[in-house]
């Protein structure tokens, strides 16, 4: 047949239509292809195959969008991106390129390109538009934009609740925000279905972040495993990875070599198993080693914080802290707002114990995460530590705001408010405390001791008693109960619980001071003295009980015992302050002013601030005739507290001693505007008028003081005495009356003016004047209770028991009214005279309050207790006859009539007049005497 050339166009065209067909069908089969190899995981077999197709026909779209998700699934996101883009070009529909874009875009941490170039499109299925949503909500949280994260992820769940990237999205954003509980209901719920196997992997991993939050270490490392066998293998080494890093938490050293060797032989350059190796070599003290991988870390990523702070933390475990500070600051002064340094380098001022560095430092971090609940904690405990209550308390506040359910921000918060004063605020935050975390020592400690020193004494034997159940073996909860029973005048219980303590450990210090102030309080001393002693026995040279014994030696006026306590005390602690300064208190009072100074001379150097030492130097230089030396010493004191009153008031003695007149009448102006009622006012005025060199000089003087100080409560006082003195107490009452009605308010004229119309034999004038008083001033316990007294003297024991009452229910510590009401209530209703005078002796067991309780034990026929109360009363006040008389009375109630007799007979031996002579001149008839 002949070859027509009008025939040759249309057979080309149509060799060309069957090379096209023949073309595409190849092109269909190696697709299909490269699809079967992908199912089988063979990512780099089926990436071969599809370049190899594309070489012969480049621009074939399908082709390219299908390379460019193969190089996702293979976390290649730049090649990735490369290739869709490519698609996109050759007119690959949009529907099929806007997801994997998005994921190679997220690969890249390209968050802004993705929020910009990748939105859902028509004609999308509704699961494809829920994931890309959800990427969009990933890339938004990695933006910081937590708002905007959460409406997109909100979006995608609407859009197909099922869709399980939406909720990998959630559980993130929940993981995010350090809610680890919600993550992992989230991913639970999102693996109990079927999963394609690249999305199973991203969930498994996220899964094991989630455990590590939660410090639910062996679960992670299940999660991990899963992620590993469900991932691709550029997946799996990261994965890898991160169990390596756990498995040096989880102490499995063999298992953390093998996965980080693994990815280092993969990943040379890598910094993160250089660094797991520094972490295991440091966890099992091979520091040098740890330093070595540290440091090959640091060449890979010299930049990374958190290397620094780790090759920092090796150097200070070597030894080296001075060249870990200089790296640190070195690598701040770069980076100054570099998260993990400043967090280190504030614990290791901490550590130093520089607060106020540590202090600085974290206010930074905080100016950085103004929401971080770890450095509000932090900066709130350093502000209790350094007794900055006020400045911490809304931090604390803040944090407890940040996260209610945190017991550790509670606890903080509660003892910040009750530094502050605020019992009963800071109470229930200790309560919450507990209670968020059960069988926390540390809490139950805090809220028994809180409720203990807030007087809710019945709560705090229970809180103790909760705190025994949590240290069986440990001697504070029995201590804290004791105490607790002690406060709330349960002496049994008390007592019960020291013995316990002393059952476990003899001579425990504590449990033998609380057993030796019981006896005190039930006039035992020489109990009192044995416990101590007992103590010192198993503890020689133990400071506090030697402080204790010289303490009791004192109040039963044995001096020299006292001393030789306190000596001991010194010789076994020559560093420590308090047994020097009660040595020298009493070495001054005994007027060995030389022996004072020179035991304060030798620590001097070392306390150079210290203003109670300075005050006693400036005492002892003074009384040994060093008026200069007392002038510097309280000007140093005045230097570190320019309004102590001891200081104002020392400097002027030490002027007044000098015979300084200039110099006393300058210290007196401020010494009495800071403290007109000091006990050394009175003598430091009387001093002054003498130093004056006529009378018109005194009142020259005088006139000036009272310039500058209008009605000072000391000149005025210091005006009465002299009218006293001159004229006699009538006309002194009267002049104190004319300042009662000048300064209504000032107590002290009141009661000034009822004692000198007492010294007169004037009762109805004082009565008349506490009367009208009580008229304008009717919660003035002192006075009433004055008025009390003055009606018991009268006989008029209803109305006395009257105002008693009416104070007792008001104040129940007035330990005068308690006294004087259980005295009255002796005989009528002893059960409840013999508690308030318990009371009473424990709040405050001075001899004529001693002397009530035996009254009271006597008028119950508790002669062997009133024995001992009296006993020790009259110890502690020998000169006291009436103290005497009545421990006849229980001496002659137990029969111990020779006892008595011989004690009756020593009192009525002189002419002393005391209230009981004729009942013991009786007494001493009725027993033979």
């Amino acid at each position: 047949m002949m070859w027509n050339t009008r025939m040759r166009p249309l057979a080309a065209a149509l060799l060309l239509l069957a090379g096209s067909a023949t073309a595409a069908a190849d092109l269909a089969r190696e697709l299909d292809k490269a699809e079967q190899l992908r199912a089988q995981g063979q990512l780099g077999a089926a990436i071969i195959e599809l370049k190899n197709a594309l070489q012969d026909e480049p621009d074939y779209g399908p082709g390219r969008r299908l390379l460019g998700v193969l190089y996702v699934e293979l976390g290649n996101g730049a090649e990735a991106e490369k290739e869709l883009l490519r698609a996109r070009r050759l007119k690959v529909r949009e529907t099929g390129i806007a997801l994997p874009l998005a994921e190679a875009l997220l690969l890249q941490r390209e968050y802004q390109r993705l929020l910009e170039s990748v939105q859902p499109v028509s004609g999308m299925s509704m699961r494809d538009v829920a994931d890309l949503r959800a990427l969009r909500g990933e890339a938004l949280l990695a933006l910081g934009r937590q708002g905007d994260a959460e409406a997109a992820v909100k979006s995608a769940l609407a859009t197909d609740p099922a869709a399980p990237r939406a909720q990998i999205a959630e559980a993130r954003l929940a993981l995010a925000a350090r809610h680890p509980d919600t993550a992992r209901q989230r991913l639970q719920t999102v693996l109990s279905a079927p999963l394609p196997q690249p999305v199973e992997h991203i969930a498994q991993a996220l899964l094991g972040d989630v455990e590590i939050m939660a410090r639910r270490l062996p679960e992670a490392a299940k999660a991990y495993d899963r992620a590993i066998a469900t991932g691709r293998p550029h997946q799996a080494l990261a994965i890898q990875l991160k169990r390596g890093l756990l498995r040096i938490d989880l102490g499995d050293p063999d298992g953390a070599r093998a996965d980080l060797g693994a990815v280092n032989a993969r990943l040379p350059d890598l910094p993160l198993p250089h660094f797991g190796f520094g972490l295991l070599a440091y966890r099992q003290g091979r520091y040098a080693d740890a330093l070595d991988s540290f440091e090959r870390a640091l060449q890979r990523d010299h930049e990374n914080p958190d290397i620094h702070a780790k090759i920092a933390a090796t150097r200070i475990a070597l030894g080296q802290r001075e060249q870990a500070v200089t790296d640190l600051e070195k690598f701040l002064q770069e980076h100054p707002d570099s998260d993990p340094i400043l967090r280190l380098l504030a614990t290791i001022r901490l550590q130093q114990g520089d607060t106020a560095g540590a202090q600085k430092l974290l206010r930074h971090v905080l100016e950085l995460h103004p929401d971080d609940n770890a450095v509000l904690d932090m900066l709130g405990a350093i502000a209790l530590a350094r007794g900055e209550a006020r400045e911490g308390e809304p931090l604390l506040r803040r944090s407890v705001e940040r996260d209610p359910d945190s017991a550790a921000a509670r606890y903080r918060l509660g003892l910040g408010l009750l530094a502050l004063g605020d019992r009963e605020n800071g109470l229930r935050e200790l309560a919450q405390a507990t209670q968020l975390q059960p069988g926390q020592e540390r809490y139950e400690y805090a809220l028994a001791l809180g409720l203990l020193r807030s007087g809710q004494h019945a709560e705090a034997v229970a809180a103790a008693q909760r705190l025994q159940a949590l240290w069986p073996d440990r001697n504070e909860p029995l201590l804290l109960e004791g105490i607790a029973r002690a406060s709330a005048l349960d002496t049994e219980g008390a007592s019960a619980a020291f013995e316990r303590v002393l059952a476990r450990s003899p001579g425990d210090p504590a449990a033998s001071g609380g057993l030796a102030t019981l006896d005190l309080q039930q006039g035992r001393p020489d109990k009192a003295r044995s416990r101590y002693r007992a103590v010192l026995e198993q503890h020689p040279g133990h400071g506090a009980t030697l402080l204790e014994l010289a303490a009791l030696e004192l109040r039963l006026d044995n001096p020299e015992a006292a001393r030789r306590a306190l000596e001991q005390a010194v010789a076994a602690d020559p560093e420590a302050l308090e047994p020097r300064l009660r040595l020298a208190r009493l070495l001054g009072r005994e007027g060995r002013h030389a022996a004072a100074l020179e035991l304060l001379e030798a620590v001097h150097a070392r306390h150079a601030d210290d203003v109670q030492l300075i005050a006693l130097l400036g005492a002892a230089k003074t009384a040994l005739g060093d008026a200069g030396g007392g002038r510097a010493a309280y000007r140093r004191l005045l230097d570190l507290d320019p309004k102590s009153a001891t200081g104002l008031y020392g400097y002027a003695s030490a002027c007044a001693a000098g015979s300084d007149d200039a110099g006393l009448r300058a210290a007196l102006r401020p010494a009495l505007a800071a403290d007109p009622g000091n006990a050394l006012a009175q003598a430091l005025l009387a001093r002054l008028q003498e130093l004056a060199p006529g009378e018109a000089a005194a009142r020259a003087w005088f006139e000036e003081l009272n310039q500058a100080l209008p009605d000072n409560l000391a000149l005025l006082e210091f005006e009465g005495r002299r009218i006293e003195r001159q004229q006699g107490r009538q006309p002194a009452a009267i002049y104190y009356g004319g300042l009662r009605r000048r300064q209504p308010h000032e107590q002290l004229w009141a009661l000034r003016e009822v004692e000198l119309w007492q010294q007169a034999k004037e009762p109805a004038q004082a009565r008349s004047v506490l009367v009208d008083w009580l008229r304008w001033h009717p919660d003035d316990d002192t006075v009433r209770a004055q008025l009390a007294a003055m009606m018991l003297a009268a006989g008029q024991n209803a109305d006395a028991k009257a105002e008693l009452e009416r104070i007792v229910a008001d104040n129940p510590t007035r330990v005068s009214a308690l006294n004087n009401l259980a005295w009255l209530l002796r005989k009528d209703d002893p059960r409840r005279a013999l508690r308030l005078a318990e009371r009473a002796v424990r709040l405050r067991p001075e001899p004529r309050i001693l002397e009530t309780l035996g009254e009271v034990l006597i008028a119950g026929g508790e002669y062997v207790r009133a024995t001992e109360v009296l006993q020790y009363a009259a110890l502690r006040a020998p000169q006291q006859p009436s103290i005497r008389y009545q421990l006849a009375v229980a001496l002659a109630g137990q029969q111990r009539k020779e006892d008595a007799r011989r004690l009756l007979k020593e009192l009525l031996a002189g002419d002393t007049r005391f209230a009981e002579r004729s009942d013991a001149a009786a007494l001493l008839k009725k027993l033979g005497g």
